[in-house]
């Protein structure tokens, strides 16, 4: 699973498991490397017997997808995490380093 995914340009930077009656998984990715639309199919193609593989990929490539459409007054994508339960969802985490920078030296950080 992880070799794949970090095939596909992204680290798995943390695991948060829910345990409950309906349980979760959030797995927040990094992407470390861009790949080009030959190499994105060649690992889909390899993965799609493992359909939980094969979703998560498919999530962060969705995710990609959608952030080169979004220009959100100077914020990057820094992490994409996915929660996989009864209703999988995706989330975008943008962030302006440059404020964060800002704000850190203000206070001594």
């Amino acid at each position: 699973g992880l070799p794949e995914i970090e095939e596909a340009g992204f680290v798995l930077i943390r695991l948060d498991v829910d345990i409950a009656l309906l349980p979760r998984l959030f797995a927040r990715f990094k992407q470390v490397r861009v790949i080009g639309d030959e190499e994105r199919e060649a690992i889909l193609a390899k993965t799609k017997k493992n359909k939980f593989l094969n979703f998560i990929l498919i999530g962060l490539f969705k995710s990609v997808a959608i952030k080169n459409d979004l220009k959100i007054d100077n914020m990057n994508l820094k992490e994409i995490e996915l929660e996989i339960g009864l209703t999988p969802s995706v989330k975008l985490i943008f962030r302006r380093d440059d404020r964060i920078n800002l704000i850190e030296s203000k206070q001594g950080l």
